[in-house]
């Protein structure tokens, strides 16, 4: 076991240095008189050596698992925890710590963090278990605190670091953008507070941060920024449903179909029933009105036609027509300057502008 402890520093923990595994080695040889020797490594500096740094110490050479809480005791001595109190907690504490999550911690990590709790707090914090995403909830608190070190996000007595996570995730997205006004249509504006089915009502964000909100408490990505985009846009659009005060659904959609229908956490189970993307069909979601005809395409095997009317532009491929939304003028005429429009098509158009499928060649006429 020893044998395997050394290993693991050696491969590990960088801040230890020979010494610590010259001295490990000589605790097979020599016992408890090199203890004093680790216990002066592990908390450099300290006057006077007590029992209880000696128990700590001792309790990584018989339980590996020990280790992980090493691993976090020394950025807590550099950020000058309280040696005794780390002893204190550590004794009580009974928990393993994922090592490769406790190696990661910081000195600059505990700082921050102690903008916020105490040692206590601190300390149970990181040896909760399971202990996840260290890493990447330090690394959002640093997001967090510089652009906006006066926010107040956290849960004032958090009991487990996945609540710390989880409010910096509910955060980042605000201070890392500005809010902005999302411009719905106005016939979707309209539905707002319109109840869809029984116990079921409409509500329409007007912000990003409401588009942050109605995800956050759906647990998907609705938030994360492109959705608010697309429908300040004129994309699309996007509405919640409430059951109860409380968001159950988040719906996107344009003015031709429903592009994505969802309930907590995006899971199948949670999606909305078919009765309600029935109504919503019929609520939001109007007949495609084609142009009247398409200017003829007649050198590409499948762009067979189009129709632009300075921001959408209508294409017929082969037997089906698309809209694809705000293209400007300067691609719309490299399509038709272009020597392999299909091509094009695939390449530029597709990847970079959202379309809706507006129905088949039997409803279009195409101009001779």
């Amino acid at each position: 076991m020893k044998s395997a402890l050394r290993d693991y520093i050696s491969e590990h923990y960088l801040d230890l240095s020979s010494k610590w595994i010259t001295q490990l080695t000589l605790l097979d040889e020599k016992g408890e008189e090199v203890i004093d020797s680790i216990v002066d490594m592990v908390f450099p500096g300290v006057d006077n050596i007590t029992k209880g740094m000696r128990r700590f110490v001792r309790s990584v050479t018989n339980n590996p698992h020990t280790l992980s809480h090493l691993l976090i005791a020394t950025p807590l001595y550099r950020a000058k925890f309280s040696i005794d109190k780390l002893i204190q907690l550590h004794t009580l504490c009974k928990c393993d710590i994922p090592l490769d999550e406790a190696k990661s911690l910081r000195v600059k990590d505990i700082t921050l963090l102690r903008r916020y709790y105490n040692d206590d707090r601190i300390f149970k914090l990181l040896t909760e278990a399971p202990l996840v995403s260290l890493r990447d909830t330090m690394d959002m608190m640093f997001n967090i605190y510089e652009r906006r070190s006066d926010i107040k996000y956290l849960p004032k007595k958090p009991k487990s670091l996945t609540m710390v996570h989880d409010a910096a995730v509910r955060t980042l997205p605000k201070v890392s953008q500005e809010n902005f006004p999302l411009n719905q249509r106005e016939d979707v504006v309209q539905l707002d507070k319109k109840e869809l089915t029984e116990g079921l009502v409409i509500r329409v964000p007007e912000t990003h941060y409401d588009m942050i909100d109605l995800g956050e408490a759906l647990s998907f990505c609705i938030g994360n920024g492109s959705y608010s985009r697309k429908v300040a846009n004129s994309e699309s659009s996007v509405i919640g449903l409430f059951e109860n005060g409380k968001p159950r659904y988040g719906i996107e959609f344009s003015r031709y179909t429903i592009l994505e229908a969802q309930g907590f956490g995006n899971l199948p189970q949670n999606r909305p029933p078919r009765e309600v993307l029935l109504a919503l069909l019929d609520l939001v979601v109007k007949k495609p009105e084609l142009p009247a005809d398409f200017l003829p395409i007649t050198d590409s095997g499948w762009v067979h036609g189009y129709r632009y009317d300075n921001a959408n532009l209508y294409l017929l491929l082969k037997d089906r027509v698309y809209m694809y939304h705000n293209v400007p003028t300067e691609v719309y005429e490299d399509l038709l300057l272009s020597d392999r429009k299909g091509g094009y098509v695939n390449k530029i158009i597709k990847p970079n502008y959202n379309c809706d499928f507006m129905g088949h060649v039997d409803n279009v006429t195409v101009a001779e």
